[in-house]
């Protein structure tokens, strides 16, 4: 899915080379795809960060405390 997602931006560049003003056009479909990459690669970071810190305390045994609790601390550790 994330393949996909990425061959429908390439092709957005491709396409808004066609216009009028390309270079206009290219430009600022660049700057939202920068935007777009960065919001992606924090949320997916986030959710890597998460999913340690989680597979870590499962599999040391120690589920004595509610595992909610030691969450709270994993976005502050993610940034």
């Amino acid at each position: 899915m994330l393949c996909l997602e990425i061959w429908y931006m390439m092709l957005l560049v491709v396409l808004t080379g066609h216009l009028d003003d390309a270079e206009m056009a290219v430009d600022s479909i660049s700057i939202s795809m920068n935007i777009n990459g960065r919001q992606g690669m924090m949320f997916i970071g986030l959710n890597t960060a998460i999913s340690v810190r989680v597979s870590n305390e499962l599999g040391s045994g120690r589920r004595s405390r509610p595992l909610p609790h030691r969450l709270e601390r994993v976005p502050s550790a993610a940034a």
